[in-house]
């Protein structure tokens, strides 16, 4: 199993009774963590595409890291 986030892609936050019916069909897949219009799933990619295709105004994106150098440069050399 990988993780994914299914994301609304509607101007608002999606309605309510449309966010359950859709954690309410995802199966086996677990949710790790919601946001309004995003959620944080953990399942197989054929079974979320699945529900992702059924639900329309979601978006089904694999989760992927991203490295960001330190926010301040560092001295080297003190004059």
């Amino acid at each position: 199993m990988s993780r994914y986030v299914l994301s609304y892609l509607g101007v608002n936050d999606p309605p309510k009774k449309e966010e359950r019916e859709l954690v309410s069909s995802l199966g086996n897949a677990q949710v790790l963590d919601r946001m309004p219009g995003t959620l944080l799933v953990d399942g197989s990619k054929v079974e979320l595409a699945k529900v992702a295709k059924k639900f329309s105004g979601w978006s089904l994106s694999p989760v992927a890291q991203a490295s960001v150098g330190p926010p301040r440069k560092r001295i080297v050399n003190i004059a």
